[in-house]
């Protein structure tokens, strides 16, 4: 039996197996919650100034409202995607890989908390770049070989089922700025 918040980051492949064939116990909830308060952390420092009881508010609904992407939306855009190409996966299934995903994205958290102990709360923006990069490609590894295995793809059309769900951020963003 493996670890799988261990075994993600040097046997991707058969911790996702593992997790998919349900030998280990894994819950995904708790990634994606992690993954979530990284993205608030420095709300914590009352930046805006509405004081700490509305601080705190604000990091428990941007929490709710980046779980609820996380779980609903972004699992639903991959599956629309894949059915392009006929993919065979379900959300539970997609679920999991994305927990799998989210893993490598705890340690920002981790570097977060870690510079909070010595007096400087930093966003996730202000994390080491090379941290950043790491963190990155550890997450869109995760996220291809988990994909093309749930989805019955290679490896290509996994990536490319990952940048085209993608896309309407990046679009939504461009006509927002």
């Amino acid at each position: 039996m493996t670890n799988p918040y261990l075994s993600i980051w040097f046997r991707t492949s058969r911790t996702i197996n593992s997790v998919l064939l349900r030998k280990v116990r894994f819950n995904y909830h708790i990634p994606i919650l992690l993954s979530c308060l990284s993205l608030f952390f420095d709300q914590f420092t009352d930046p805006i100034g509405i004081g700490t009881v509305y601080s705190l508010l604000l990091i428990f609904i941007g929490i709710i409202l980046g779980y609820l992407f996380i779980t609903q939306l972004w699992p639903w855009l991959i599956l629309q995607v894949g059915k392009i190409w006929n993919g065979k996966s379900e959300k539970p299934e997609l679920l999991l890989i994305i927990g799998l995903g989210q893993i490598p994205v705890v340690v920002i958290l981790m570097e977060q908390i870690l510079f909070s102990a010595f007096g400087k709360v930093i966003s996730d923006f202000e994390v080491n770049i090379a941290l950043q990069w790491i963190v990155w490609v550890f997450y869109m590894r995760t996220m291809v070989i988990g994909l093309s295995k749930i989805q019955g793809f290679g490896y290509g059309i996994a990536l490319l089922n990952l940048v085209l769900a993608i896309m309407p951020f990046f679009i939504l963003k461009l006509l927002i700025s």
